[in-house]
This record gives structure tokens, C-alpha cells and sequence, in this order.
């Protein structure tokens, strides 16, 4: 099918989450979106933009075609213009849809003078843009273009070499070019722009390329839709796509194109297998330099994405970005389109820094300076054409190459890891300064380089390994003090760039090192192996506690006691002290540590804060029981020689979670309420659980319990708190001869009825629904009170022991007083219905009280007075009114 011309939609916006490739229908040629999502959106002030490049553009000219309108949005109508750039061959013949504004256009003519200040080919695209509201579950923007399909492998190539012209970076690529088709033959497919400038096809459609951008996002119409724009040209129009044989077109033929071929797993290893061999894909003009990631559909056999082979991994303008995310052209980026066969325009531009990170050095110590530390690119010329020439060399340290002291060396000899910085003082910092220029004289202005010198702090050294921190990098030394540094994805892990995880202990081994580490605060472990250059290679262990088999297996490798229980590797039952199994939980010591163990010898140790409780940790408190709960253990302790014991809850982990009980006495029903639940007499009283009590009365709907020294409020079920003061238990005897007569539950809490033993005094009190003193209801009273006999009723209690629960009705008389061997009066009268006599008979003195008498009655005073007897017989009139 050769020169045989295909439209497919291509979906690639520049404005989706690169970790969900989505939306790409499964049957065209379709290039998902590979930019933030809509969610990740960051938004920058709406405002119209400047033309933006990077110092190479040159003015537009503009050549009206065909206008049939004004082009703005509101107008319904379309308008062309063909646009030319000063020292570039590319014109863009562009058409604009009606729903094209003035901001949009003006970033279509900056995304295209971009593009022509950076490449020169003789090339006309003709490409129509086009404006739709498509919501905010859409693409950011999408194009649509032709395809010459079956072209064979050895075109290609010719057309490749034949358009490296003096570029190194071209000239790299096609010298590396497969001698084997990776197609196997089933051809090569290329936009009809992107072959007609490769001289594969003499087709000019009208339409090369149609770019829409999707207006329901909160575009700002400056830099973020200029580099989408540059995005959707450089695909459609320039060629930027991919399809590893996995695409297919209408008519289900596999199809291949020209980024194919520059994606590596590894150096000088060529990888089409878009990550079904598990492994990453790298841009890289001819397998020497790995650049940025590519993004693979596949994870091993499991299809992760739908997304362009094409795009890269990463913020980047051929990668992913977001409305209001300003990218420009990266260095890979010129990198990627120079081997497409793509012209440079003139070189004028000096290398533009990618990387400045200071190097950490131990003092004394000889460190390497990394390419992700100190990088420079440049648009024409390759990494071993950027020479670096210092300026003012490190005034406490000296600059290596190779082992050797320099003062000019290349982007590829730090690439390579030959720059070295070697520290001969005590100090904190040095710095170094230098220019870069390319191979065309180009150089940057000055520059700096910085050094933070710190002293090493060694970490662990148990086994032939020690563990050292460097400013905030780790080092796998040997004992002369030698060793990599430890990396995960090749790059140098920061302390606390995992969290609170940390390293705790390295050692070597026969193929790279293995590496233990702990959540700080938790019972939490993991192991770790790198490869020799200390480069993370698998996780050996998930996440587990301190307990866990898996982890003390490793302790005897380590030469260390991971988890600091005392032990490397696992304890036995049979090595420690049982101090107490009579549940089914055994608490034992073993070394210094606390073990809560089953029946078989395995379980977690106790611990406080993730660490493991050492003997006498805690002053003179010890554990003397536990038992296993449903979410973990409870443990009581107590403290030696005082009677004060406590009780704890642990998770699964043995960690501390809560205090049950603060520090009580033996005698507290707090802590005997918990010896069933450990089956032990945890206060030594010979009795597990409470003892016996004794009901003081049971009136009402409380009973007030005393048991031992301690008075409980008790409902009919035998649930109720202790009675307290001041948030203690109140002890019988505490508060002199008053002792509690009578309990009530209220809707607050509780009322209390006090009596002071051998005296005529009582008191009422409130307390919370703990039990717990609140306030006096009354003072120190006596019986014959009216406030007291009003709480009669409450208390469903006699509490001043009258004989009446409450207010004594009409008629009764309350004797208060008499001499020695008075007989008793009479404990009521009635009286007659009208009018009659009352008499009070006493043999001498005395006082009697009339209660509950009416206000009026002949001869008497008025109710409630106290009336003495100076006769042995007193009679008193009444008359009822």
C-alpha cells in the first residue's frame, strides 16, 4: 500500500492525567490524551498574550487567503491566512474556523513562530484550527490527519540520512539506525506533511492537519495553549507519532512510525515491546544517553493505557501539562524533532541549564557530581560538545576529572560520572563558577556551582557495611569509608522524601546490598536490595511489625537487632521469664524486653510509641499480666513496693493506644473489675474480681453498695460508678463520722443523703453521672429541717428516721424533747371533724411541736410553734375555719 493515503483521528491534546490514558477508541489510529487532567488543573489570570519564544523568532508575514469574514467567534464565518517567518522555509497556510478567537489566533501564531525559529525546512503545512466547547470530560484538544501508509524501511531510512544535513544530533540518530526492519516488513507509516517534507510523497491535501482546542477548560490563552498548540503541529504535521505495530489503522493494518525507532529500554538496547517486557522506554537519539520517558501502554501483559507511544511521562511540552501550565520547548524536545529529519535553524543559542542541585559531601570525603545535580543542554550541540571551563576553582576542596585535578571538562564527563569534588578543609560550604559553550562558541553567562560540606553521621555499622548519612543523602560504605550512595530509580534517596520511613541498617551482598528500614513512630519495617551501585532492585518485605518472622529472619544477615528486642533474629518462648499465663496470652520477659505471646511462642512485643518497653524503662512500674482483646492486648502493671497499679489497651502490634485506668489502688473496682477478664488476682487479695458489698438501701431505683472502703451507685442490674470527690473515690471514714445514707439517680447524675454518726445533722449533695461531687445542696442540717424533709420524697427514704417520708400530715405531733423516763406520747391525735380537744400528756416538761394543724384554733398557737409543758396535762381547744 504504498503512498496510500489514510485520515485517522488523533486524540492527543496535551492536557490529560498521565496516569489515565483514556478515551482512545480501539479500532482507529488514535492517540490519547497525555496531559493533567481536568482535576489537576492549575490556573493561572485570563489575559491576552505576547507573541513568547525563546530569542530565536523573527517577525511574521501575514498574507490574507480567501477571507470570507472577520474571523472572530461571533461571526459564523471562516478566514485563512498563510503565514512566513525570516530565515525559516516552513509557511503555515492556516485556516481558522469561526469559533477561533483573537486569543486563540495570536497563540497559533506564536506556537508556529516558535517552531520556525528553531527549524528551517522548505515545507508548507496547511493546517486548519478549530474551537469547540466539548465539556470538561473531553480532551483539551485534539487533531485529526492523513497517512501514507507502506512505506518500506529502506526509504525511510534514505529519507533520514538524506535530511541529516550538518545536525549531530541527525547525523547520531541515522548512523545508529536498525540495520533490520523492526516492522518485519509491514511498512512504515508517516503523516502526509510530515513524508511530503521527507520527499515521500508529492500529496498536498487541502488539510494536513486539523487542531481543535476544547474550550470548556479554563485555558489563560497565554503559554498553555501556545505549547499545546506546538503539541498537536509537532504530531500531525511534523510527524511526532509512534505506534510499536500496536495501532492499526480503518482497516485493522498494524502500523509503525519513525519514533519507533529512538526508544530504548536501557543503553544501546532498542525496546518495541511498548512495556510488555516490564520495563521503561527511554528517548534517546542513538542509545548512548537515556532522555526522557516514553509512555508505554502496557505493564508486563496488562494493558495499563490507551496513550500515545510518542508522548513522554513527564511535564513537558511532547508530554503532559494542564490549562494555565506554561511549558516550552525542552532540549529533548529539539532533540526529538532534529532526528525526525527536521532542520536547525542556525545555531545562536547558548546551553540552557536543566539542573543545579548542590552536591552534599562528608568533610574529607570525595564525591561525584551527578548529571541530575549540575546539567546543561543545547539545541544543536551533543553533550560531549558542551565544554564547562571554571572560572574561580573551590576554595576548600579541589575538582577531579577521572581522578585527576581539572579546571575544563564536559557535560559528558559528568554524564559519565568522572567530575568528582574531593574536600581537604573544615567548612561548610564551597562553591566553584565556570561557563558552558557548545560547538558553535556559544556560552552561557557565569555560573555557579555549590558544595555543602557536612560531617558524616554513621547510622549502623554492626556488620562489614556501614549505614552513613551525608547531609540528607545515605551511603553504603565499606570500612574505608568508600560506597555508593543509596538511590531508588537512580536517584540519590533524600531523607524524608519517604515519609517518616528511614534506613536503620545495610549490609553487602553478593549481588548489590540489602537495606532495612522503619516508619518512625510505628511498629513498621520493611527490607530492601539494591544492586551495586546501591540502586533499589526489589522490596524483599512488605510493610511488617517488629514481630513479624520475615523481618527477625534478617536480623542474623544485618548482624543487627532490627527490631530491638533484644534478640538477632527470633526469640523463643523458651528463652525468656513467663511472668504470669493464666489467660491465654503468656507475658514474658526475654532480655530486657516484654513479650505477649500465645500459646505457640509467637507475638508481638510491648511497646510504647512503636518502640519496644525496656526493663525499668518506666521507673518502678513493671507488667505483671496481660491477655489478648479483640483489637489487641490489655496489660496491667504496677508499680513496686506502692499499692497503685494500672492498666493499658495495645493494638494487635503490642503498641500502646490508651490508659484504662490511671494509677488506683488494689482496693479500686476499676482495676478488680478487670482481673476476670485477665483470670488473674491482680492485687494479690485472694479473690478475682470484686469482693462482696454491702447494700446501704435500696429505696428507689439506686442502691447505694458499699464495698470494701468504697461506696458505689448502683442501678438493679449492679452497674453504677463509684462515689467520688474530686475525681477520687471517697473513702468510708475520709470525711470524718458523715457516711452516706441514701442514693438517687436524677437526670444529671445522682443526689447523696450524708448523716454525721451520733448527732441530729445531715446533708444533701449532687454529683455528675460519674458519681463525682458537683455541689451541696444543703448544708449541715438537722432532721426536723424542711429542706432536708423535702428531699424525703425523692429519696423514696426516711431519712431522718420520723417515721414519715416527707411532711407529716394534719394532726400528727412530733415529741422532740422529754426528762429522762417520760413515757412516750402518743404518736398521733385525730381530731374531731369541727371543734374538740387536743391533749398532751406528759408527766413533766418537755416540748412538743404541733404539725400540720390549721392556721386557726381556739386557745393555740399558730401552727408550728413550739409549745412547753409546765403541767403534767396540757389541753389545747381547736376549731377548724
Amino acid at each position: 500500500m504504498a503512498n496510500l493515503i489514510k485520515t485517522h483521528m488523533i486524540s492527543d491534546g496535551g492536557a490529560l492525567d498521565p496516569d489515565s490514558f483514556l478515551d482512545a477508541p480501539s479500532d482507529n489510529f488514535v492517540f490519547t490524551p497525555s496531559v493533567a487532567s481536568p482535576s489537576e488543573q492549575q490556573f493561572s489570570p485570563n489575559g491576552l498574550p505576547a507573541i513568547v519564544s525563546d530569542g530565536n523568532a523573527t517577525p511574521a508575514t501575514f498574507a490574507s487567503l480567501g477571507s470570507t469574514g472577520s474571523g472572530d467567534a461571533s461571526s459564523g464565518t471562516t478566514s485563512s491566512d498563510l503565514v512566513t517567518f525570516s530565515g525559516s522555509g516552513i509557511v503555515f497556510n492556516n485556516t481558522f474556523a469561526a469559533s477561533v478567537t483573537q486569543a486563540y489566533k495570536n497563540d497559533i501564531l506564536a506556537a508556529e513562530q516558535d517552531i520556525a525559529s528553531h527549524w528551517s525546512n522548505s515545507i508548507t503545512l496547511n493546517i486548519k484550527f478549530d474551537a469547540q466547547a466539548q465539556g470538561q470530560t473531553g480532551d483539551l484538544a485534539s487533531n485529526s490527519f492523513g497517512l501514507v501508509e507502506g512505506i518500506s524501511y529502506a526509504s525511510l531510512k534514505a529519507a533520514l540520512i538524506a535530511h541529516d544535513g550538518s545536525n549531530p544530533d541527525a547525523q547520531a540518530a541515522v548512523n545508529s539506525l536498525p540495520t533490520v526492519d523492526p516492522s518485519g516488513g509491514l511498512g512504515w507509516s508517516l503523516p502526509v506533511a510530515y513524508a511530503r517534507m521527507l520527499g515521500l510523497t508529492q500529496s498536498t491535501p487541502a488539510t494536513d492537519d486539523t487542531v481543535t482546542l476544547n474550550t470548556s477548560y479554563n485555558w489563560t490563552y497565554g503559554q498553555d495553549v501556545v505549547g499545546t498548540i506546538e503539541h498537536e503541529i509537532s504530531e500531525g504535521g511534523m510527524g511526532r507519532i509512534g505506534a510499536l505495530g500496536k495501532n492499526t489503522d480503518d482497516q485493522g493494518n498494524a502500523l509503525w512510525s519513525t519514533m519507533d525507532l529512538f526508544r530504548y529500554s536501557s543503553a544501546g538496547v532498542r525496546d518495541y515491546t511498548d512495556g510488555q517486557d516490564g520495563k521503561a522506554a527511554f528517548f534517546s537519539v542513538d542509545g548512548s544517553q537515556m532522555l526522557l520517558q516514553f509512555n508505554n501502554q502496557y505493564q508486563g501483559a496488562n494493558q495499563i493505557n490507551d496513550g500515545d507511544t510518542a508522548d513522554f511521562n513527564t511535564l513537558d511540552v511532547f508530554g503532559f501539562g494542564s490549562p494555565g501550565t506554561g511549558l516550552f520547548l525542552s532540549a529533548t524536545d529539539l532533540k526529538t524533532m532534529d532526528v525526525l529529519g527536521w532542520t536547525p535553524v542556525g545555531d545562536t543559542t547558548a546551553p540552557s541549564l536543566v539542573a543545579d542541585t548542590a552536591l552534599v559531601v562528608g568533610t574529607g570525603l570525595t564525591e561525584a557530581i551527578a548529571s541530575s545535580m549540575l546539567r546543561f543542554d543545547d539545541n544543536a550541540s551533543t553533550h560531549v560538545q558542551e565544554t564547562y571551563s571554571v572560572i574561580t576553582g573551590p576554595a576548600h576542596g579541589t575538582l577531579l576529572n577521572n581522578g585527576v585535578a581539572t579546571s575544563s571538562f564536559t557535560q559528558a564527563d559528568i554524564d559519565n560520572g568522572l567530575i568528582t569534588y574531593h574536600e581537604i578543609g573544615n567548612f561548610s560550604s564551597d562553591v566553584f563558577t565556570f561557563k558552558v559553550t557548545d560547538a558553535s562558541n556559544n556560552a552561557t553567562t557565569t555560573q555557579q556551582f555549590n558544595f555543602q560540606i557536612v560531617s558524616p553521621v554513621v547510622i549502623e555499622s554492626f556488620g562489614s557495611t556501614s549505614l552513613t548519612e551525608v547531609g540528607n543523602h545515605f551511603y553504603l560504605d565499606d570500612s574505608g569509608g568508600a560506597g555508593p550512595s543509596l538511590k531508588y530509580g537512580g536517584t540519590d534517596t533524600i531523607a524524608g522524601q519517604a515519609g517518616g520511613w528511614v534506613p536503620i541498617g545495610a549490609e553487602i551482598t553478593a549481588g548489590g546490598y540489602e537495606v532495612a528500614w522503619k516508619l518512625a513512630g510505628a511498629d513498621q519495617y520493611s527490607v530492601w536490595t539494591t544492586d551495586s551501585t546501591g540502586n533499589w532492585t526489589a522490596f524483599v518485605t512488605g510493610a511488617v511489625s517488629g514481630s513479624s518472622s520475615s523481618l527477625e529472619n534478617y536480623e542474623t544477615s544485618f548482624h543487627q537487632d532490627l527490631n530491638s528486642d533484644g534478640f538477632i533474629g527470633p526469640p523463643t518462648n523458651a528463652s525468656g521469664t513467663v511472668i504470669e499465663s493464666g489467660g491465654s496470652t503468656y507475658l514474658t520477659e526475654v532480655g530486657t524486653n516484654y513479650y505477649l505471646y500465645d500459646s505457640g511462642g509467637n507475638g508481638p512485643t510491648l511497646k510504647y510509641g512503636g518502640a519496644a518497653i525496656v526493663a525499668g524503662q518506666v521507673g518502678g512500674w513493671a507488667p505483671i499480666g496481660a491477655e489478648a482483646t479483640s483489637g489487641g492486648y490489655e496489660v496491667a502493671w504496677k508499680l513496686a513496693g506502692a499499692d497503685q497499679y494500672s492498666v493499658w489497651t495495645t493494638d494487635s502490634n503490642g503498641n500502646w493506644t490508651a490508659f484504662v485506668t490511671g494509677a488506683v489502688s488494689g482496693s479500686s473496682s476499676s482495676l478488680e473489675n478487670y482481673e476476670t477478664s485477665f483470670h488473674q488476682d491482680l492485687n494479690g487479695d485472694g479473690l478475682v474480681g470484686l469482693p462482696g458489698s454491702t447494700v446501704i438501701e435500696s429505696s428507689g431505683s439506686t442502691y447505694l453498695n458499699e464495698i470494701g472502703n468504697h461506696y458505689y451507685l448502683y442501678n438493679s442490674s449492679a452497674v453504677g460508678p463509684s462515689l467520688k470527690y474530686g475525681g477520687a473515690d471517697i473513702i468510708a471514714g475520709q470525711v470524718g463520722g458523715w457516711a452516706p445514707i441514701g442514693a438517687e439517680a436524677t437526670s444529671g447524675g445522682y443526689e447523696v443523703a450524708w448523716k454525721l454518726a451520733g448527732a441530729d445533722q445531715y446533708s444533701i449533695g449532687t454529683t455528675d453521672s460519674n458519681g463525682n461531687w458537683t455541689s451541696f445542696v444543703t448544708g449541715a442540717v438537722s432532721g426536723s429541717s424542711s429542706a432536708l424533709v423535702a428531699f424525703e420524697a425523692s429519696f423514696h427514704q426516711d431519712l431522718n428516721g420520723d417515721g414519715y417520708i416527707g411532711v407529716a400530715a394534719p394532726g400528727y405531733i412530733a415529741h422532740t424533747s422529754a426528762s429522762v423516763g417520760n413515757p412516750a406520747p402518743a404518736a398521733s391525735v385525730t381530731a374531731p371533724s369541727s371543734s374538740g380537744t387536743i391533749t398532751l400528756a406528759h408527766d413533766t416538761g418537755g416540748a412538743d411541736v404541733i404539725v400540720g394543724l390549721p392556721d386557726t384554733m381556739s386557745g393555740s398557737a399558730p401552727v408550728g410553734a413550739q409549745i412547753q409543758n409546765p403541767s403534767p396535762i396540757l389541753s389545747h381547744d381547736f376549731h377548724l375555719v
